[in-house]
């Protein structure tokens, strides 16, 4: 038997051994835990690769390893997952592959060893608002603008084209970085909006068309921008829950980056 076949088989063991091997995550949306396969040494190679980009390029292809990888793991493909869920499964996977003791980030932004794992069962118990999953209407003047959380899909859709747009900006000075933050925050309106509507003309928010949608975004009026942005500060507060660890001592906070797939 050659040598190459020896690895193909080996390989190919490893993974019936990790796909009969399912561990179960809270996913909130559903309220319910889900099952997932584990993580593998290459998701964990792949989002560590993440931290040797600069800040922006970093987060943005993290945030979309991150959901290829739920997507991936997740048993239940018909399940339709939502950015609410991203936090919990992430925590959740992490924890069930490389244990629950962490390193946290307290207010000051120091790295606190700590133990998540009364928090994460404890996921089930976060009050999640029955209404914070419908869609909400803003209206001002003729204009009504329909939001809803996005989904952990239109959020993949919308980050691939941010990340590209971030990639294709040599950031050769000070401008081209302020342009791609103020860009960063347009795109995250367009996750959120579903819809804008002026008389009988109606837009959906086709997310596959990210780079359009930012012009019907900017043209709105200033004056709906801060509704828009309480809607999604709220649904990101509840989001945040997931992160939040009341320790007695001091405010820490899971931090979901590269570091976090570390063992150590």
């Amino acid at each position: 038997m050659s040598t190459n076949s020896n690895y193909d088989q080996i390989i190919q063991a490893i993974n019936d051994t990790n796909n009969n091997h399912d561990v179960s995550v809270y996913v909130p949306s559903v309220s319910r835990h889900v099952k997932f396969k584990p993580m593998t040494i290459n998701h964990q190679k792949k989002i560590i690769s993440t931290a040797l980009d600069n800040t922006l390029i970093s987060n943005a292809n993290h945030s979309i390893l991150a959901s290829d990888i739920i997507n991936e793991c997740c048993r239940e493909p018909d399940i339709e997952l939502y950015t609410l869920d991203k936090n919990p499964i992430l925590v959740g996977l992490r924890c069930e592959t490389l244990g629950y003791d962490i390193n946290a980030q307290n207010d000051e932004g120091e790295s606190i060893k700590t133990n998540i794992e009364t928090h994460v069962q404890a996921f089930s118990s976060i009050e999640i608002p029955s209404d914070l999953m419908n869609t909400q209407e803003i209206v001002h003047d003729n204009i009504k603008i329909k939001i809803k959380p996005p989904t952990l899909e239109d959020d993949t859709r919308v980050g691939k084209q941010v990340y590209n747009n971030i990639k294709s900006n040599n950031f050769d000075n000070a401008d081209d970085i302020r342009n791609t933050i103020g860009d960063a925050i347009i795109y995250e309106y367009v996750k959120y909006i579903k819809s804008v509507e002026i008389g009988d003309i109606h837009v959906p928010f086709d997310h596959d068309h990210a780079i359009e949608l930012t012009r019907v975004v900017e043209s709105l009026p200033i004056a709906v921008s801060s509704q828009i942005l309480k809607i999604i500060n709220n649904i990101k507060s509840i989001e945040n829950k997931f992160l939040q660890l009341n320790d007695q001592e001091q405010q820490l906070t899971i931090v979901t980056d590269a570091r976090f797939y570390n063992s150590e």
